[in-house]
C-alpha cells in the first residue's frame, strides 16, 4: 500500500500545490519564517521520519543552477564568521510555539529542536534530522496516522553575501511505512 504525504500551509489544510516562496530579502536580513504541516494518509504510523534538503528538483529559474544554489546555501550554514552565517533555517518547536531559542544562531548552529542546514547536517537522506516530538511527533521520527506535525523554516541571507538572486532548493521528508 502506498502511503501519501500531505504537507500544507494550515493544520488539516489542502496541500501545497506550487514553491513556498519564502520572499525577498536584502544582505543581513532574515526572512519571516513559514510555518508548514505534514501529515499522512496512511492506518499505521510512519517512522524513521527525517527532513533534508537537496537540490532544486522542478523547473529552475533561479540565477545560477540548482547546483550552485545548494552549494551556496549550505556554505552561509557552514560559515565561520558571524557576516557570512546564514541559509535555511527550520525550527521544530512547535509545541512551544517556535521559541527563539529554537531558532539557529552563528554561535548555535543546532540549538534544540532547531538546525541550520549545513555540511553533515540535513544536506542528505544520510545526515536527515529526525522528526521531533517538540513537532507534534508521536516519538522522535514517528508520525501517527490523523496527525498533524509542523515545523517552522526560514531563510537567512549573510550580510556579506554580494550576489543579488532567486535561490531554489527542496525539502524533503524520509520515511519508513509498513502496512
Amino acid at each position: 500500500m502506498t502511503v501519501n504525504i500531505t504537507w500544507s500551509l494550515t493544520a488539516g489544510g489542502v496541500a501545497i500545490t506550487d514553491d513556498v516562496d519564502h520572499g525577498n530579502g536584502s544582505n543581513g536580513q532574515t526572512l519571516t519564517a513559514q510555518t508548514i504541516f505534514m501529515r499522512h494518509d496512511g492506518s499505521n504510523p510512519i517512522t524513521g521520519c527525517a527532513l533534508y534538503i537537496r537540490e532544486y528538483s522542478g523547473t529552475y529559474i533561479g540565477g545560477a543552477s540548482a547546483a550552485l544554489d545548494f552549494a551556496e546555501i549550505l556554505g552561509w550554514g557552514d560559515a565561520s564568521t558571524a557576516s557570512a552565517f546564514g541559509g535555511f533555517q527550520v525550527n521544530m518547536n512547535a509545541t512551544g510555539s517556535f521559541p527563539a531559542a529554537a531558532w539557529p544562531a552563528y554561535s548555535s548552529k543546532s540549538p534544540t529542536n532547531g538546525y541550520a542546514c549545513r555540511t553533515g547536517v540535513a544536506d542528505s537522506v544520510g545526515t536527515a534530522v529526525a522528526v521531533s516530538t517538540a513537532m507534534g511527533a508521536a516519538a522522535s521520527g514517528t508520525i501517527n496516522a490523523s496527525s498533524n506535525v509542523s515545523f517552522q523554516c526560514r531563510m537567512q541571507f549573510p550580510t556579506d553575501e554580494d550576489v543579488i538572486g532567486v535561490r531554489q532548493l527542496d525539502q524533503v521528508l524520509v520515511y519508513t511505512y509498513t502496512s
